[in-house]
């Protein structure tokens, strides 16, 4: 299934842009794009009909949605493979097969602002591969918002929106309702689950009677929303072996503090911030080789940190 096959060129990218490791792109690029031209060969729509889609999902987007928006997500990451070994033409053609590709989403799927149904899933797969109409954004994310509210707070998403969801609210200022989401207790989420026994991620929402895993990776994405979004530490496409960071923290769900940090291939980049009396006092050690923009809440602003530590 497409869906499971992007995780190839998604691992590339992130190895090149975390680690800078050229020659994975090099090895596996030219793979990329053949499969990347069977699949067009065999959707001249460029509608892709089946995959598995968004596994375990309570409320489940068509598998025609979900599998042409990650066709797109193909394109782009191998229109981007292009253009880091220094093929423009390469690059070029899949840079228009994947606009031809969001044509045809939108075509199909899009309705201002609303993608198939408007479910938490569907909203979330249109937002995050930004294959809605940039105009048509905020009334998405309004619709977005309108369907949690819908279900009691509660979300319905499978692998893949659940990734989506929490990232697109909270990059998009609703991180307020991805904490609440991430620290709830009931059915469904990750506090059922341990309320319920578990001490690994199940793989489904729901307990099972080992039909199915009781532990798997499945819906791990919060570990990473808690790292990019809560202590605040994002990595951006353009970087390049993690030469480049972007730290902005967010408070969520009550937390007054959060503490960690992440070893780059430069050494350990480090973040500490705490609320005192609703003003955040952030600390940020930086190595050399890593250039970190910084935003500062109360000024509202982006600032760049020095090598070292960084207090504020």
């Amino acid at each position: 299934p497409i869906g499971w096959t992007v995780g190839v060129p998604v691992m590339m990218r992130d190895l090149y842009r975390y680690y800078g490791d050229r020659e994975v792109v090099a090895r596996h690029y030219e793979a990329c794009a053949r499969y990347l031209e069977l699949v067009k060969s065999k959707c001249p729509d460029l509608i892709v009909p089946r995959c598995i889609g968004d596994h375990e999902a309570l409320e489940k987007a068509p598998e025609p949605l979900t599998a042409t928006a990650h066709f797109y997500q193909w394109a782009r990451l191998v229109a981007d493979f292009a253009a880091i070994l220094g093929k423009p033409e390469e690059a070029k053609k899949f840079d228009a097969l994947a606009d031809d590709i969001r044509a045809a989403f939108q075509k199909k799927f899009v309705v201002g602002g609303k993608v198939g149904q408007g479910r938490q899933g569907e909203q979330a797969f249109g937002l995050y591969h930004r294959l809605i109409p940039e105009a048509d954004r905020p009334a998405a994310l309004e619709m977005l918002r309108k369907d949690i509210e819908a279900h009691d707070g509660a979300l319905t998403t499978g692998i893949f929106g659940t990734k989506y969801l929490l990232d697109v609210l909270s990059t998009e200022g609703l991180e307020e309702w991805a904490g609440k989401l991430a620290v709830r207790r009931e059915f469904p989420s990750w506090g059922y689950m341990l309320d319920n026994g578990a001490t690994t991620l199940w793989e489904t929402w729901k307990p099972s009677d080992n039909t199915y895993s009781q532990n798997h990776p499945m819906f791990g994405s919060v570990d990473e929303w808690m790292m990019k979004h809560v202590l605040g530490i994002e990595v951006p496409d353009d970087a390049v072996g993690c030469n480049k960071v972007m730290i902005r923290p967010k408070p969520v769900a009550g937390l007054t503090w959060a503490r960690g940090s992440y070893d780059t291939p430069h050494g350990p980049l480090r973040v500490d911030w705490k609320l005192d009396a609703d003003q955040m006092k952030l600390t940020v050690e930086v190595p050399d080789g890593v250039c970190a923009r910084v935003w500062l809440a109360a000024e509202k602003k982006w600032v760049e940190a020095r090598i070292g530590k960084n207090q504020w």
